[in-house]
């Protein structure tokens, strides 16, 4: 797994006023915990982690003052509309040891069903996946490019690195190309094009 570093300031000042203030000057409350050891109060710049963080990564490196801490970040909270990011909260971790994370999904290409019509549902957005930390992977890409109408991908279906365990269902649809009422039209329109062809090629000319 990439394991991303990010540059973390201490916070000796605590409390609610002073979190607000630190939000206030675009930084970020952040608690590392865990592994025995005291928890650390640190502050990200907002917009790095934001970035960070939207792009898909869970695992990362906090770079306090020149010491490095390894954790998965745990919890996010976010605002009572769901938008900006109050808090977040780390789990220390041995990049050698075993761990159970999420692992986001990412779909590749465009299928040939939505390209006829159909409607892609994507029922499974990320996985849970046991394994040797540095070796969970950032993302699970799944290709749907070859999928037709009806056409899904199931847990079963994908591959993850050797010593890393997907927990969930193996039977779980992840992705579904579903008919749709304009696709179905323009399969019932190819096939009563196809049957015309046919009966006006088989007639016979009689005496």
């Amino acid at each position: 797994m990439d394991d991303s570093i990010l540059k973390a300031e201490s916070r000796t000042e605590l409390g609610s006023r002073a979190t607000a203030k630190l939000r206030e000057s675009g930084r970020l409350p952040v608690n590392i915990y865990g592994h025995k050891q005291d928890n650390v109060s640190v502050s990200f710049e907002y917009r790095e982690f934001e970035k960070f963080f939207n792009q898909g990564h869970r695992m990362l490196t906090v770079d306090i003052d020149g010491k490095q801490e390894h954790g998965v970040i745990r919890e996010v909270q976010y605002d009572y509309l769901g938008t900006d990011i109050l808090h977040v909260d780390i789990a220390r971790i041995d990049l050698t040891e075993e761990i159970t994370m999420n692992v986001p999904i990412e779909t590749l290409g465009t299928s040939k069903g939505v390209t006829s019509g159909g409607s892609l549902n994507i029922n499974l957005r990320t996985l849970q996946i046991t394994g040797i930390a540095n070796k969970i992977p950032e993302k699970v890409e799944v290709n749907i490019s070859e999928l037709d109408l009806n056409d899904s991908i199931h847990v079963s279906d994908l591959e993850v690195p050797e010593g890393c365990t997907i927990e969930n269902d193996p039977s779980s649809v992840i992705v579904v190309i579903n008919i749709t009422r304009a696709s179905g039209l323009a399969e019932e329109g190819e096939q009563a094009g196809e049957d015309g062809e046919t009966a006006e090629g088989g007639g016979t000319e009689e005496s």
